[in-house]
């Protein structure tokens, strides 16, 4: 844990080795006030640190641990986990006790790659899944289609056509394809969560479309 004492205007007056090396200066730059709070705290956290942290401290004489980064003595940056407190009621010192949260960064960060590639892998099984059953819906009225189309043309093939036949495939033929679209009205309902819609149902039609099928 690293840990220094500052005054409230940021100059750091010491530190242990454990922040030194956190932020990667020498002890020599301590001595020669090359370390100071606001030098160390990209632009981002600067406003909040004198607008909101410096007030509660005064107020209060202590901050509650939060998290900001530091900027290294070679320009990158540090996530930290802070923690302030005044010595002494009204004074001009803090100690400041600083965790180095970079490995917990890490591990958080391969956490959330790991979700997303496990997100990823089960939005393609459902993928699949949803593919398969459009493919089997889909399929019914087309090869019903497929069918009814080679039964026109055997018909066609007659020597002498059965036009009334050829006429009944093909009306066949346009049913299917409309029974092929309503199934792909009713997978992109799903998808844009359309409320369910209340319709008829007539039941002869519905047993001679599976008299048909059989």
């Amino acid at each position: 844990i690293g840990i220094f004492i500052c005054d409230v205007e940021g100059r750091i007056h010491e530190a242990n080795d454990a922040f030194l090396r956190m932020v990667g200066y020498e002890r020599e730059d301590l001595v020669s006030r090359n370390v100071n709070w606001t030098d160390l705290t990209p632009p981002e956290w600067r406003e909040r640190d004198k607008q909101e942290l410096v007030p509660v401290l005064m107020a209060t004489g202590r901050l509650q641990p939060f998290e900001k980064e530091f900027f290294r003595k070679d320009g990158s940056r540090v996530p930290v986990l802070i923690g302030v407190a005044i010595f002494e009621e009204g004074g001009n010192q803090a100690v400041t006790f600083v965790l180095d949260l970079t490995e917990r960064k890490h591990a958080a960060d391969a956490l959330r790659e790991v979700q997303t590639e496990l997100a990823h892998a089960n939005r393609l099984s459902t993928m699949g899944q949803l593919a398969a059953s459009i493919a089997h819906e889909v399929n019914q009225p087309i090869g019903a289609a497929r069918n009814n189309a080679n039964a026109a043309l055997r018909f066609l093939a007659r020597d002498i056509p059965d036009l009334a036949e050829v006429k009944e495939s093909l009306e066949c033929i346009v049913n299917d394809s409309y029974r092929a679209g309503n199934i792909i009205s009713r997978i992109r309902d799903q998808v844009q969560k359309i409320p369910p819609r209340m319709e008829g149902v007539g039941l002869n039609d519905a047993l001679e479309e599976v008299m048909a099928l059989l």
